[in-house]
């Protein structure tokens, strides 16, 4: 067995002599094992910090940053529109079953307006957001309107009372569906930044 250094420093052992020394080959081949063990268990921080450094060193100009950057980008867009999709059909239900049918008649019409759009998928614009926000108010104001509240008296409270607050089960139920539509608004708005800035990103590094 014979070890030399290669040019990289790296030393490089010759088995084929192994047999003149046969004690000494176990040892030797744990060493190696054990060296291959630690160059592949890496801890993971130090190994992004690797690949940070790398991205870093290399910068835009060979690609590699700008690719990995786009990649990155498209998958956490895709994530965020996964999840408001997701929310678009918890609130087409809302709008379906309980708000559209609590409203009179005269009032149903904005509604089914955000209803179409949600249902045909056309939502992610700053026109449909500010629809979103319109119909919010509005049924906030609603609920406002037939909330009653009243005063229980109590001569054993420290106050001699407490207030009542009334609802009947369709405004009950129209709460829970405003902060559903307000998390939609929120998915949204968080969609179209995302996409602004990766189309002000692609810009920038634009070769």
């Amino acid at each position: 067995m014979t070890i030399s250094m290669a040019a990289s420093g790296r030393p490089v052992i010759d088995e084929g002599n192994l047999h003149e020394n046969p004690d000494r080959a176990p040892a030797l081949r744990r060493t190696d094992r054990d060296r291959h063990k630690r160059r592949h268990t890496t801890a993971p921080s130090a190994q992004l910090h690797r690949r940070t450094s790398t991205c870093s060193a290399t910068g835009p100009a060979t690609g590699r940053c700008t690719m990995r950057s786009r990649e990155t980008g498209a998958d956490s867009l895709a994530h965020l529109i996964a999840n408001t999709l997701a929310e678009a059909r918890a609130v087409s239900t809302d709008l379906r079953e309980i708000i559209i049918p609590i409203l009179s008649p005269v009032q149903r019409t904005y509604p089914q307006h955000v209803a179409r759009r949600v249902a045909g998928g056309r939502i992610f614009d700053e026109a449909f957001v500010r629809d979103l926000d319109a119909l919010i108010d509005d049924l906030e104001r609603h609920v406002s309107n037939e909330t009653r509240v009243g005063w229980q008296a109590d001569g054993n409270h420290i106050r001699g009372g407490y207030e009542i607050i009334s609802r009947d089960a369709g405004i009950t139920r129209l709460a829970p569906s405003i902060g559903r539509m307000r998390e939609f608004r929120d998915g949204i708005m968080r969609v179209l930044d995302l996409a602004k800035g990766f189309r002000l990103a692609e810009e920038i590094f634009q070769p």
